[in-house]
């Protein structure tokens, strides 16, 4: 579920850019690295990369410089996520943090009670993060992309094989 989200999202994310008007800017990659300090870096598992840093991406797997957007897939380890990624970012100063949480993992301080799948946006206003909760059916509103028209429901959902998602219909 997990690949199958993140692949989903580049795309979503690629159109957004191209729709926007800036795809001669941005690219959405699946697993670039992202420096968080001189000796650390994370694996998100998707960011919007500048073009002018792609050469540096493909050489060294890592970006240099904070990214406009870096989405994480919350798993078993959901306090990385919400805890330590979420510090590193804010004060590297990327801009949108998404987090997806399609299982509702994270402590209820992070998702609300009750648990349930939750599609988080953290926005970066005045140096810290400024948080936005998505469910089910809940429209994604994102300050980099307004004109976003994705549903929290529609990114979980991504995550289920296409054979799984017939069967339900």
């Amino acid at each position: 579920m997990h690949m199958l989200i993140a692949k989903f999202l580049v795309q979503v994310l690629d159109q957004a850019i191209q729709s926007s008007g800036r795809d001669d800017d941005w690219t959405a990659l699946a697993v670039p690295g992202q420096r968080t300090g001189d000796l650390t870096a994370r694996l998100p598992d998707g960011a919007i990369v500048p073009f002018s840093t792609v050469e540096d991406v493909l050489a060294a797997a890592v970006l240099t410089h904070p990214a406009p957007l870096v989405v994480e897939i919350v798993s078993q380890n959901w306090q990385d996520d919400y805890l330590i990624k979420l510090a590193e970012y804010e004060t590297l100063g990327i801009p949108e943090y998404w987090i997806v949480d399609y299982q509702g993992l994270g402590g209820t301080r992070y998702i609300g009670h009750p648990k349930q799948p939750t599609l988080s946006v953290y926005s970066l206003v005045e140096g810290e993060y400024q948080v936005s909760l998505f469910r089910a059916g809940d429209r994604i509103k994102s300050p980099m992309f307004p004109d976003l028209v994705l549903s929290a429901e529609a990114v979980f959902a991504a995550g289920q094989p296409r054979y799984l998602r017939s069967r339900q219909g």
